[in-house]
């Protein structure tokens, strides 16, 4: 540019290039401008289409939001947090299930659920047979510090048979010579049975012999030879040396494997030969990272495994209800200190908590709740009952319909009962002239006669329910073509409206005088009393004169009534 631009116009071209852009035409007054499209600086809005969202993101592109997104399938434990980062809460994890199995030998136990609060706890026992199938004892013991049999144990299995001496307390084990006469074997001076040359000849030993499997025997010479066996493939053969001999490369070693399970790690060495034997030897394997997620408590030592209190404590906390001690392993009740609490330590150490006091009996009950004394209903009878007049009712307690009621005194009652009083009456005499004579009566006369009768309502809750009957006789002379009448008025109580006059007989005489006599009876109507009030009935009769002559003597009688209460 500085070769072709001087002080005049350059007359070179400058091609702008994409996202360039060029202005100015070279000139001293308008120089080329090259510049970047967008003012050279990228935005965000630029960049926010370059990306996009994968699995387990969600991405807005017009914001730039970039944000975890959990899987919407049933059981997600995964969740946002209340302080917007990723959680998944402690429940949801699920302990790694896990299982035992015993053997013959070995009792295994499966504690705890696997979490960090209660994690697995797998302990073993040797199951040691305590009636072995032999029928004896069993001569395996388990001490603290493993399982054992010692030589005592042993020792009284063996007994001495023909030919030996046995002592069970040291296990001895001692030829014994027999005491026949004639017995040259003995002791030597090693201790060896000693039998002396000459006293028994080869030729009185040798029938005492005989060849088992894998030999063969000649008592005419007392020579014993090495039988091979004549099964096809047997490669054991006699030497050139006269001994026993396998070929090499005959028979293969015996083949021995080991398999590691979860708890023991077995090692095998040696090849089998008896230069180099077969050598197992076992690791119990500890898990550095158990399952639940704490610490194995399980320890290896110099003497074997074990667990001891300290390493478990630490595994334990107090829930409702607890306190725990960590260092002493401790654990004890802990009662509320809420206001009311009834718990106590009893003077024991245990829990207490006092009798409730006896509650309070309202209207219908009795007793107090206790076992002695239990809550009953406060009857104010006990069925059966029976009537007025004694006799029991025909019903049973289950057909009664009376309502139940609570009465001042705290009992139950039902309806007051009803009273019934029949066949109350009284008996009356009337002369219209005492200790005279008869009344004459003229034409148009009439003779009114009254009589009242007293009547209460024993009943202080019903009312009474009343009825009443009077009749009475009229004793009468009348004379020839005399007309007279009888009216009688019913029961009725002096302050009730007045009831009319009934005619109860209209009677013409004939001729002649003649004495006459006449019964007449009313009956009132029904009437209710008020509960504990009384009245007084009264009874009238009037004898009308309508034409004479007619003498009257005497009324006589009486006024009967019953009442039932409703």
């Amino acid at each position: 540019m500085a070769q072709c631009c001087g002080a005049r116009r350059c007359t070179c071209t400058v091609t702008a290039g994409p996202g360039v852009t060029v202005t100015g035409d070279g000139g001293t007054t308008s120089p080329y401008v090259i510049s970047a499209d967008g003012g050279g600086t990228v935005s965000c809005d630029d960049v926010r289409p370059c990306l996009s969202a994968g699995d387990g993101i969600d991405y807005d592109p017009g914001t730039g939001e970039i944000t975890a997104r959990p899987s919407t399938d049933a059981g997600n434990a995964l969740e946002i947090g209340t302080d917007g980062g990723l959680m998944v809460p402690p429940s949801s994890a699920v302990p790694t299930a896990l299982g035992v199995a015993d053997t013959p030998t070995v009792d295994l136990t499966l504690a705890g659920t696997g979490t960090p609060a209660d994690p697995y706890s797998l302990s073993a026992d040797v199951q040691l047979d305590p009636a072995p199938p032999g029928g004896g004892a069993n001569l395996i013991h388990e001490g603290p510090d493993g399982l054992y049999v010692e030589c005592g144990d042993v020792r009284g299995c063996l007994s001495a048979g023909d030919g030996v001496d046995y002592d069970p307390a040291t296990g001895g084990i001692a030829a014994r010579p027999s005491t026949d006469a004639g017995n040259t074997l003995r002791f030597g001076t090693d201790g060896g049975l000693l039998v002396t040359p000459g006293a028994v000849s080869c030729d009185d030993v040798r029938p005492c012999l005989s060849a088992g499997d894998g030999l063969t025997y000649n008592p005419g010479t007392g020579e014993f030879t090495a039988r091979p066996s004549t099964d096809a493939g047997n490669t054991l053969a006699i030497g050139s040396d006269g001994g026993l001999m396998v070929p090499p490369g005959v028979g293969d070693p015996t083949a021995l494997q080991v398999a590691d399970s979860p708890t023991l790690d077995l090692m095998l060495t040696g090849d089998g030969s008896t230069a180099t034997p077969y050598q197992v030897t076992g690791a119990v394997r500890m898990d550095a990272a158990p399952p639940g997620g704490g610490s194995n408590l399980l320890q290896e030592g110099p003497d074997g495994l074990y667990v001891e209190c300290a390493d478990v404590r630490g595994c334990l906390t107090a829930g409702d209800g607890a306190a725990y001690t960590p260092a002493s392993g401790e654990i004890a009740a802990r009662l509320s200190a809420d206001a009311g609490n009834q718990a106590a330590f009893g003077a024991d150490g245990g829990l207490y908590v006092p009798p409730a006091p006896p509650p309070s009996v309202g209207c219908g009950l009795d007793g107090d709740g206790t076992p002695s004394t239990p809550l009953i209903v406060a009857t104010s009878g006990v069925w059966p009952l029976a009537d007025r007049i004694g006799q029991p009712f025909a019903c049973d307690d289950t057909n009664t319909t009376s309502e139940i009621y609570c009465a001042a005194d705290g009992t139950l009652h039902s309806r007051p009962e009803a009273t019934t009083i029949i066949g109350t009456f009284e008996r009356f005499r009337h002369v219209p002239t005492p200790g005279g004579p008869p009344l004459d009566m003229t034409s148009g006369q009439v003779y009114t006669f009254t009589q009242g009768v007293s009547y209460a309502n024993p009943s202080q809750c019903r009312r009474l329910h009343t009825m009443g009957v009077a009749s009475a006789t009229v004793t009468l002379t009348v004379g020839a073509g005399a007309h007279w009448r009888v009216y009688m008025s019913p029961v009725c109580s002096v302050d009730a409206a007045p009831l009319g006059l009934v005619v109860f007989e209209d009677v013409w005489n004939g001729p002649g005088s003649k004495p006459w006599v006449y019964t007449a009876s009313g009956v009132d109507h029904e009437f209710n009393m008020p509960p504990g009030t009384s009245r007084i009935y009264q009874f009238r009769m009037d004898i009308e004169c309508v034409a004479g002559p007619v003498s009257f003597t005497s009324i006589n009688g009486d006024v009967r009534y019953h009442g039932t209460t409703i």
